[in-house]
């Protein structure tokens, strides 16, 4: 499979999605608010495989952000340096 680089990202405050983006048809919105509802508190990042494609979640001050990517760009949140 071909890397598509960003699939799907939103942000959300608290558990609502406050606005999301894909240019790909799929399940993405509905794993990702599913996984969304599970994150554990003690921790600001959090990542989960699925289907060949890791969501890469970062929580601050309350709002939360995510990116799914293909699962051989790496299981690291996107970005970080």
């Amino acid at each position: 499979m071909s890397q598509k680089g960003l699939i799907y990202s939103f942000v959300a405050k608290g558990t609502v999605v406050l606005a999301d983006h894909t240019p790909y048809s799929g399940n993405f919105s509905t794993i990702a608010v599913q996984c969304l509802q599970k994150l554990p508190t003690n921790s600001s990042k959090y990542t989960y495989s699925c289907d060949g494609h890791t969501f890469n979640f970062l929580v601050d001050n309350g709002f939360v952000f995510l990116v799914v990517v293909d699962e051989s760009t790496g299981r690291s949140v996107p970005g970080e340096g």
